[in-house]
């Protein structure tokens, strides 16, 4: 199987167990989930799912010389997503955490073919289902990880004025004592720098935050009034979006009417509909500096600071009225 990637180029990929686990019903469900949820107000990210990120972060494991096993669980760390991925954590779970879907992994994927094929190909279920087995692919905030490389590096992809490419860093990413790395002090602040700021315009922009809302508050909706099951919202976007459509409840019409790139979004302390948080997503990554790793916050004093600022900003959260 040849893969072509936008940030990784074409890859071959020859492993039997990737192989089909990549055609598997879990991981082409993924095609039709949003990475961001909020492609009905910013349709510049419309091509960005799931699927697309659970392939880079196998890809870039592969890269870096990751075991087929730890590939296998990059690949597999996003199947429970729901519908519109982190929109669910601002309906019914925590939206400065966003873990929901973490919550039914075992649950999602022991209840599809998933066990099958890897039983099939001798590899440990329980062992995958792990991700502290996994350094290079989960690592807490403020470390680098390849899924927070990941989803970094497709949205840099999809919006590139302002930032550097992922190329330019991909140049100075390293692996060293099995942990991401930079090679460079100039570049990893770079990297630490154009991360919160891709947080501050994307991730948690006036539009991705009015999106979930509006969203979020309809699917809380439906759920509390038995108009949609939790079975729905594990259905892909398409499939929850025409289902709520079809409800007959003035307040989703008039949310779901609102979801549009045209969006009217008035942000003001008064009359607000909605004080709306989001996740404080940031690095602070090790550079390899005369054979040690040193953080980037210890090499730029002011830098410690400024997230200090950042994560004030995002706790503060933006407060939103839509029209």
């Amino acid at each position: 199987m040849i893969i072509s990637d936008k940030v990784y180029g074409k890859v071959e990929i020859n492993e039997p167990v990737l192989i089909e686990l990549i055609k598997s019903k879990p991981l082409q469900r993924l095609k039709g989930i949003n990475q961001g949820g909020t492609q009905h107000i910013t349709p510049e990210y419309k091509n960005l799912t799931r699927y697309k990120h659970c392939v880079g972060v196998m890809l870039l494991l592969k890269r870096y010389g990751a075991s087929t096993e730890e590939q296998i669980a990059g690949l597999l760390h996003d199947v429970p997503h729901t519908a519109f991925s982190h929109v669910i954590d601002y309906a019914i779970g925590k939206a400065d955490k966003q873990t929901f879907h973490e919550d039914h992994k075992e649950r999602i994927i022991l209840n599809s073919e998933i066990p099958k094929i890897l039983s099939k190909y001798q590899y440990s279920l329980k062992r995958i289902l792990n991700e502290e087995n996994f350094p290079l692919l989960e690592k807490e905030i403020p470390d680098l990880c390849a899924d927070r490389i990941d989803y970094f590096f497709i949205d840099l992809d999809a919006v590139p004025k302002g930032f550097h490419t992922p190329s330019y860093f991909l140049k100075h990413l390293i692996v060293s004592d099995n942990e991401f790395a930079l090679d460079s002090k100039k570049v990893a602040l770079e990297f630490a720098k154009d991360f919160m700021k891709k947080c501050l315009t994307s991730w948690n922009s006036l539009k991705a935050l009015t999106a979930f809302s509006l969203l979020s508050e309809t699917i809380k909706i439906a759920l509390d009034e038995k108009l949609i099951t939790q079975d729905d919202i594990f259905q892909d976007d398409a499939y929850l979006f025409k289902k709520l459509k079809k409800i007959k409840n003035k307040k989703i019409q008039r949310n779901l009417s609102l979801l549009h790139p045209d969006v009217k979004i008035l942000e003001s302390d008064k009359n607000f509909e909605y004080h709306a948080r989001g996740k404080a997503r940031y690095v602070d990554p090790k550079v390899l500096v005369a054979g040690k790793k040193i953080r980037v916050s210890t090499l730029y004093p002011d830098f410690k600071k400024e997230i200090e600022q950042f994560k004030q900003k995002v706790k503060a959260g933006r407060k939103i009225k839509v029209s």
